[in-house]
């Protein structure tokens, strides 16, 4: 995909069925981080969950499959919500975090 096209949006059906499948916790075992931490009197919520794709998004990107079409890449089944710790040991590490070691852990 060239720079000079952006990329298509993920789809809002594919957005909740992923983030209703995390319970509030990084998707990781034994991570059990919170994604989102609760407003307090003084501030809003914060949001530290992140996704992640099982597939890589672009060429060059960990375990990127060129034969996925974008509505593929794009869908909750190539997503995983991670926090930010996690999402960057997955994609430091993709021979350790493979798509079928990441598709069992998301699902």
């Amino acid at each position: 995909m060239s720079d000079n096209i952006r990329r298509k949006d993920i789809l809002s059906k594919d957005l909740k069925i992923l983030w209703a499948k995390t319970g509030n916790q990084c998707a990781m075992p034994g991570c059990n981080k919170a994604l989102i931490i609760d407003e307090t009197d003084f501030d809003t919520s914060a949001v530290l969950g992140v996704m992640a794709h099982i597939k890589g998004e672009k060429l060059g990107a960990a375990r990127y499959d060129q034969n996925m079409t974008e509505d593929e890449r794009r869908s909750h089944n190539n997503l995983i919500a991670l926090c930010p710790d996690c999402h960057t040991v997955i994609d430091e590490q993709p021979n350790t975090y493979t798509v079928e070691k990441l598709q069992k852990i998301s699902n």
